[in-house]
């Protein structure tokens, strides 16, 4: 879990940053060929606007950095679904600014697009940086927490079957929150297998 403060409320004038980076070790390691899954769940309590929450990707290990919630032209390769703990809100993004009541689960879809228009070679590392920024007014709130953070490769549908280990079992299968499940048909499923392998299965019955 990352948190601003465990005990007392988040302090003005500070910005606070958490990085994880993230190795394609992968046997196919080549962005063209994969998806990244990345989710999270969150829970914020600041001053709506000026105290904010920022997720951000680097594609040169931390030298440049974008912002994959709100950056104007890269957020828009990216496909967010993101609701609350009891089901009754949904939103198009995460929202990291305001009061959310609750804990919110947020998921990406498409984030290969990203390394893809960077050129990322084979195997680089994937760099986020998870931030809170206060201004100078003390709100006396809690300020931002994170869990369950989860960065993942998964073989897209239709990639040819020489190109992975044909020793491998299925080890289970899990839906997009990371639920394991039975098989369904007219889903999406993630195929986990012994090799360390996924593969995002969708079949149409």
């Amino acid at each position: 879990m990352i948190i601003t403060d465990t005990v007392n409320s988040y302090p003005i004038n500070d910005t606070s940053s958490f990085i994880i980076k993230f190795l394609n070790d992968s046997f196919i390691c080549d962005w063209q060929y994969l998806s990244i899954d990345f989710s999270f769940d969150f829970y914020v309590d600041s001053d709506t606007l000026t105290d904010f929450g920022k997720i951000e990707f680097s594609p040169d290990n931390g030298f440049s950095w974008i912002d994959v919630i709100n950056d104007p032209f890269y957020s828009g390769l990216i496909s967010w679904d993101t609701w609350s703990q009891s089901g009754a809100t949904q939103y198009p993004r995460p929202i990291l600014s305001g009061s959310s009541g609750e804990w919110y689960h947020a998921i990406t879809y498409g984030m290969h697009a990203i390394p893809i228009s960077f050129g990322l070679q084979a195997c680089d590392t994937l760099t986020w940086r998870f931030s809170f920024i206060s201004d100078a007014v003390q709100t006396n709130k809690d300020g931002l927490m994170f869990d369950n953070i989860s960065i993942g490769i998964t073989y897209p549908i239709g990639l040819e079957e020489n190109k992975l280990n044909p020793n491998r079992t299925l080890l289970k299968i899990v839906d997009l929150m990371g639920r394991e499940t039975e098989y369904q048909p007219n889903s999406t499923l993630i195929y986990i297998y012994s090799d360390g392998s996924r593969e995002k299965v969708f079949k149409v019955e």
